[in-house]
C-alpha cells in the first residue's frame, strides 16, 4: 500500500494532525498518515452567543481492500 503524508502549506487557519498543529506553516515537515489518525483543517471558533465551527475533522481509514462494494454512506 502506498504511503500518505500531510503537511501545512501556509494555510490561514491551520492544519492539525492528531490534535497537534503542524507548523510553522512555511516550514511544516511532512507527517506520515496511518490508519485511524485524525486530521483537522482549520480551527474551532466560538463567537458571540452562538458557536461557529470553521473546521473539518476527518478520521483516516486505510487498508480497506476488503470493502469491494459501495458503502452505506
Amino acid at each position: 500500500m502506498p504511503k500518505c503524508f500531510i503537511h501545512d502549506t501556509k494555510s490561514s487557519s491551520g492544519t492539525f494532525f492528531n490534535h497537534i498543529r503542524l507548523g510553522p506553516p512555511s516550514a511544516s515537515p511532512k507527517y506520515e498518515i496511518k490508519n485511524r489518525d485524525l486530521l483537522q483543517l482549520g480551527v474551532d471558533y466560538q463567537g458571540g452567543s452562538e458557536d461557529i465551527c470553521k473546521s473539518v475533522k476527518m478520521r483516516v481509514e486505510l487498508g480497506r481492500e476488503w470493502q469491494s462494494g459501495v458503502n452505506k454512506f
